[in-house]
């Protein structure tokens, strides 16, 4: 069975590496991550 990935930033802040590196030696394949960069500036409403 194959083993699948999600890694989600929402700041210019943090970053992908540590949590693709984890998720790597979890024995999910590169192929298999997915990441989703959100970022807001301080302006913009959530909804």
């Amino acid at each position: 069975m194959e083993k699948y990935g999600y890694i989600r930033v929402s700041s210019k802040d943090q970053n992908t590496d540590r949590q693709y590196e984890s998720l790597l030696k979890y024995g999910v394949k590169s192929k298999n991550i997915f990441i989703v960069l959100i970022y807001l500036n301080q302006n913009t409403p959530m909804v």
